[in-house]
């Protein structure tokens, strides 16, 4: 009985003994193979990756957020970047500014999406800001410089092949004064006015319409030396055979323009997007539609 005994305590010692090392592993399998929230993680012999939920396009700028936006939001972006990606219409833009953030305090509103980490926006007399709608004008003496010259910094933007879309999210009391622009001693203007007239490395307006909206998308494309047109949301408004004159060095200015180095006609709207680049009218209504789906996602969408 006494033999028994010894002989049953001395088997447990041996098998804890050998099994102690398999526990160990397993639990060490768990632990670093195991994801409780966050990414998916996903595993091979010897490496475990985590899957991005944004796409890269998108990361590159959410990453030089100084205060990133809630989960809710920053999807709405990614949503936003990866439609105008899969549309093949991200490398056709030069300059992307959205107004329209999360939030500003850290100046995340003033980013250039196709270069984030480079120069930003910048703010001149106190435009104010409100989330998820964009920067306002006081008429007066605020307004922004985005600091992007079209002769300096357009790659897509060019004198003969060029395009602009502004996202006006209010329109003023101001009248028919400027969403944004530029011009060097009046050649090579580049306007987009609250009325809705367009002008593109011209020195004359596009004929455009006033458009009875409080909120509206302003296009202008130049598909040539000779031809610019207008669109008011993602209608054409006019075709004009308007010749281009020059391609301005000076910075462009949001609501208000740079008239050869001074502000000039000062908007007191609300601005949510401007985007800068060289696309087609059926480009042009996919990055509008991209921009208006992350609008409406707040409850604040522009299109009618």
């Amino acid at each position: 009985m006494i033999f028994r005994l010894r002989l049953d305590i001395y088997s447990y010692r041996n098998f804890k003994y050998n099994t102690m090392p398999l526990m160990g592993n397993i639990r060490s399998w768990m632990f670093n193979n195991l994801s409780i929230g966050g990414a998916a993680a996903t595993t091979t012999s010897s490496t475990t990756t985590t899957t991005d939920p944004f796409i890269a396009e998108y990361r590159t700028v959410y990453d030089t957020f100084p205060t990133p936006p809630s989960e809710s939001v920053g999807e709405a972006q990614n949503t936003m970047v990866s439609s105008i990606v899969g549309d093949g219409n991200w490398a056709r833009i030069d300059a992307m500014w959205l107004f329209a953030g999360h939030t500003n305090g850290g100046g995340e509103s003033l980013l250039q999406w196709k270069n984030p980490g480079g120069t930003s926006a910048a703010m001149v007399n106190a435009p104010t800001f409100t989330a998820l709608e964009g920067f306002n004008g006081d008429g007066a003496t605020s307004y922004i410089n985005l600091q992007w010259a079209p002769s300096v910094d357009g790659s897509a933007f060019t004198q003969d092949a060029a395009a602009f879309t502004v996202a006006t999210y209010s329109v003023g009391s101001s009248g028919s004064k400027n969403s944004m622009g530029c011009h060097d001693a009046f050649t090579g203007r580049v306007y987009s006015i609250t009325n809705g007239r367009t002008i593109l490395n011209s020195d004359f307006n596009t004929t455009g319409p006033g458009t009875g909206l409080t909120k509206f998308y302003t296009s202008a494309i130049r598909d040539g030396a000779n031809s610019v047109t207008n669109y008011i949301n993602k209608a054409a408004g006019t075709f004009e055979a308007v010749a281009t004159n020059g391609f301005s060095g000076k910075e462009i200015y949001a609501l208000t323009l740079n008239s050869n180095g001074s502000p000039d006609g000062f908007e007191n709207g609300t601005l949510a997007a401007i985007v800068l680049g060289d696309f087609t009218s059926a480009q042009k209504d996919e990055i509008i539609d991209a921009i208006d789906v992350y609008m409406v996602s707040n409850g604040k969408g522009i299109l009618p």
